[in-house]
């Protein structure tokens, strides 16, 4: 980074301090929203996806957010509304890191943390764990205010915990296939397959005919790495439309393992709002297909 995009950078982070002190989300939401993006948001009358998720911050705050980001209590949701066949297998919950006992679990499994994303520990060969390290690890990520940063207020009341799944994988690919489905009005308008998250991410987007888009978010595309359709993909597509009914929109993450589809979290503002659309219009596109409610929709349960 130069010299000036140093100063640029410090700038806007004395900024991010000074609101965030004066628990003005909207200002915060638009002095990062112009970090991230480069150009500022119009929060009064949004038009873009990415400014109606930052409206939708601001002024929609369902109790229900709360409970289905939650990646421990969801569970019950998942189970009521789609059916247990839907959901990975729990090994444990805990509210420290003290209380796993290692010993206990098998050689292969999750750890996660319910309140946030990318809290997570995923363990192939128990027999390598550094067990205190991951214990560290896990109760830093549990002292957290994931609701800080980037203003996702339904974070803020959700009991914290750690949840161990069972560790899941396809047989025939030895990977975790996973679709994120995003929903809009009850009906899903694109799904985004990420690949090598760790060493060179990609990412594609289909609409939910399985056309692949010349659409990118974030990360670059990677169409030689389009493949047919899951088998499962109307199968997703009902569960995810079922689940997000009741709201303007959310992401519904899926997986398909050995030909069954497991649920894997409700994201409700997916980027935080914050995702890099090329081309724009595509964006604009994505906005025009959320309605936003006319009244505050901020909720006093």
């Amino acid at each position: 980074m130069s010299i000036f995009g140093k100063v640029k950078d410090r700038a806007y982070r004395s900024l991010l301090r000074f609101y965030d002190r004066r628990n003005d989300d909207e200002r915060y939401l638009k002095v990062m929203f112009h970090h991230r993006l480069g150009y500022w948001p119009d929060l009064r009358s949004p038009k873009t996806f990415n400014e109606k998720l930052q409206w939708l911050k601001l002024h929609d705050h369902n109790p229900k957010y709360s409970l289905y980001a939650d990646k421990y209590a969801v569970r019950e949701h998942i189970r009521e509304t789609i059916g247990e066949k839907y959901l990975i297998p729990l090994l444990g919950v805990y509210r420290s890191a003290s209380e796993i006992d290692f010993d206990a679990l098998p050689e292969q499994f999750v750890l996660k943390c319910n309140h946030g994303a990318s809290y997570n520990i995923i363990c192939t060969d128990k027999s390598k764990l550094d067990f205190e390290d991951a214990r560290e690890k896990l109760d830093r990520w549990l002292s957290m205010d994931f609701y800080q940063e980037k203003k996702e207020y339904h974070y803020r009341n959700i009991e914290k915990r750690i949840v161990c799944e069972q560790y899941m994988k396809d047989d025939r690919t030895d990977e975790l296939n996973d679709y994120k489905l995003f929903c809009i009005g009850g009906k899903v308008r694109m799904i985004q397959v990420d690949f090598d998250r760790r060493t060179n991410h990609r990412r594609n987007l289909y609409d939910a005919d399985w056309n692949l888009l010349d659409v990118q978010i974030s990360f670059p595309r990677a169409p030689e790495l389009h493949k047919e359709p899951p088998a499962t993909l109307q199968e997703m597509i009902v569960i995810a439309e079922k689940l997000s009914a009741e709201f303007p929109q959310v992401r519904i993450d899926l997986y398909c393992i050995n030909g069954k589809v497991y649920f894997g979290e409700m994201t409700f503002f997916s980027g935080a709002g914050f995702s890099k659309y090329n081309p724009p219009s595509f964006e604009r596109k994505l906005g025009d297909l959320l309605v936003l409610p006319k009244e505050n929709l901020n909720y006093h349960a």
